[in-house]
């Protein structure tokens, strides 16, 4: 065993030339549901490991205890341990595997072999990785201070032992020659030691720390807690979860490992989820269900009175006979043609039902229409139909008062609901557009739910709203949208001519602790159209338009939208300039506007009364 006090050769660390990081989506938790910190004592994966065939995985808890994935089999653990000793690290043999903890200690287990420890040495920093030598006689250890510590067959080529680290090391790749190796800290240096240097993100702006690095082709693959993905080596960049902040909120990635071959790699997560990309993943690696999540758990925006759930404990109606057959089409147009607080009997399962027609309000059946999905239920349009209308100046629907454009019911709340695959391309009455969900008067709120998939007319200068489009609210009080998403992920992002998302005329809007991600405005020629154009293409996430309305943004993240026009993230025009818009404690990124947005607001087209309000928020 020895450890470096001066390194051999001088320590490298420059920028990547060239990087890629793709993205996917959100792992759903339940709807309406709060988060929930895990319990103190329960493990958490500290490392995935492949065998040495590849054909299988090993998980490492916190705990020491260890899971075997494919042709893994564990072999026992964890070893008693002392006083402020962890288990961080493994490294698997043919039948076997070798665990080491935080102090140096080695333990095997099957047929692994000790080539020996640093049991009774005080260490400067804890112990992080492990790399086996080519013979599998040997191993190199990595401690978090950057101090390389060689065993068996094992060559020393240097370590920064003796240098302070601006982050603590964390991953060791030895090279294919099996003498020098390098190692990557959490600000993404790479040290390396009698091996080519391919590079690093040493000199980047990373949004989350480096936590891992391990071969990949000729070269080596990091990852990011957040789930970026860097790679320097020959094989192909697959894609990663870097894009989508949510999904590491609650539960960062903590490790990754790649196939043998370089045509897969797989993230974990703390948790225990797995993210796995590539064409030839195997089929013993079980992705983690990939939807969107709802709203942003980390929004700190308070809710008013207005804006929060209803009780609905005590239902007018119930959907369902607690079988998933029982939950209809049919019953959910009934039970929305009724009104009243409407709620789901389905079974413990969610729930996806198809409409077979579009569920509509009548305005006589109110003053209150409630309806609550549980977090279970989504209602869908299977590609064909808009999911809900409601309409106070539409007779058919039954006209209650003589101004219908202005009147206080009914009052439409939807809740723990997902709205998917809407679509209202087509519908010409009102002007169009709402491809899961048309309102036109009363008033609306929408908590907790999400809206994936929908959408409206592809041109339309005015029209637009792929999840919601909404007119004439009451008085002119706002539509609240609070704890939810629209879109989520690339795959499931709501495009319409205008307003991927959300779409009005003349109404205000507060969108509290809520996520409005990859949704497109994909119309072409503004408004008024371009001559020669059918118009369009504003809004990626929100199109407001009208004359006086309020628009505010609170506790929220709108992030890689896209609007062919102008205003990614946000198109609003109050034609008489006495429209506000306020953006508190949130973070606008990557919405592209590809025609026009107002200076020095990056994202946004503003028109009205002086220039919008940001307020410890972020717009880039």
């Amino acid at each position: 065993m020895r450890k470096s006090q001066v390194p051999r050769r001088r320590p490298l660390r420059v920028a990547a030339s060239a990087l890629v990081v793709g993205m996917i989506g959100l792992v759903a938790s339940p709807i309406g549901a709060q988060p929930v910190a895990a319990a103190a004592a329960a493990p958490s994966v500290v490392k995935l490991v492949l065998t040495p065939s590849g054909a299988g995985a090993y998980i490492l808890r916190s705990d020491g205890t260890v899971a075997g994935l494919g042709n893994a089999t564990s072999h026992g653990g964890p070893p008693a341990l002392g006083a402020g000793e962890r288990v961080t690290t493994m490294l698997p043999t043919a039948n076997g595997y070798l665990l080491f903890t935080n102090l140096g200690r080695v333990s095997a287990f099957g047929d692994a072999v000790s080539h020996g420890d640093l049991t009774g040495l005080v260490l400067n920093g804890g112990i992080v990785d492990v790399a086996a030598t080519v013979d599998g006689k040997g191993y190199w250890m990595l401690g978090a201070d950057g101090g390389v510590f060689t065993f068996g067959t094992a060559q020393f080529s240097g370590s920064t032992g003796n240098m302070h680290l601006n982050s603590p090391a964390n991953g060791l790749v030895p090279d294919k020659d099996g003498r020098g190796y390098r190692f990557v800290a959490g600000d993404g240096g790479v040290f390396a030691f009698d091996a080519p240097f391919l590079g690093s993100m040493g000199a980047s702006k990373l949004n989350k720390p480096v936590v891992g690095m391990i071969p990949y082709g000729n070269g080596y693959l990091m990852v990011a807690s957040d789930g970026g993905v860097f790679t320097f080596a020959d094989k192909a960049f697959y894609g990663s979860i870097g894009a989508t902040p949510l999904l590491t909120t609650l539960s960062p990635v903590v490790s990754i490992a790649a196939g043998p071959a370089g045509d897969w790699y797989v993230l974990a997560r703390a948790d225990g989820a797995l993210f796995p990309f590539g064409p030839g993943v195997p089929s013993w690696i079980v992705p983690t269900p990939i939807t969107p999540g709802v709203g942003n758990p980390n929004g700190g925006a308070a809710v008013p009175p207005d804006g929060q759930a209803v009780d609905t404990s005590h239902p007018t109606r119930t959907i369902g006979n607690g079988s998933p057959a029982s939950c209809t089409s049919a019953a959910v147009v009934a039970a929305v043609a009724q009104g009243g607080i409407i709620t789901f009997t389905c079974g413990p399962d969610p729930i996806t039902i198809t409409l077979q027609q579009t569920a509509k309000i009548f305005n006589d059946t109110g003053p209150d229409i409630v309806i609550d999905g549980g977090g279970k239920v989504t209602l869908s349009g299977g590609g064909q139909r808009r999911i809900l209308y409601m309409d106070t100046c539409d007779p058919a629907q039954v006209w209650t008062t003589d101004h219908c454009q202005n009147q206080d019911h009914p009052r439409l709340t939807v809740q723990n609901l997902t709205f998917a695959n809407g679509n209202s391309t087509g519908e010409t009455y009102e002007g169009g557009g709402g491809g899961a969900i048309f309102d036109r008067g009363g008033r609306l709120k929408i908590v907790s739910s999400r809206f994936v998939s929908n959408v409206c007319d592809s041109t339309g200068p005015d029209l637009g709203g792929a999840a919601v489009r909404a007119l004439d609210q009451s008085q002119g009080l706002p539509v609240y949208v609070v704890n939810s998403t629209f879109g989520g992920t690339p795959s499931t992002g709501n495009i319409c001519s205008n307003g991927g998302a959300l779409s009005s005329i003349g109404v205000s809007w507060v969108v509290l602790n809520s996520v409005l991600t990859f949704n497109q405005a994909i119309g072409q020629g503004a408004n008024p159209a371009d001559p020669g154009t059918p118009g369009g293409g504003s809004g990626g996430a929100i199109y407001n338009d009208g004359d006086y309305f309020t628009l505010r943004i609170a506790g929220s993240i709108i992030e890689d939208n896209i609007a062919r026009e102008g205003g990614g993230a946000v198109f609003f025009v109050s034609n008489n300039r006495t429209g506000t818009l306020t953006i508190e404690d949130s973070t606008l990124l990557r919405n592209p506007s590809q025609g026009f947005e107002t200076a020095g607001y990056k994202g946004i087209f503003f028109l009205g009364l002086g220039h919008p309000t940001v307020i410890n928020s972020t717009l880039q």
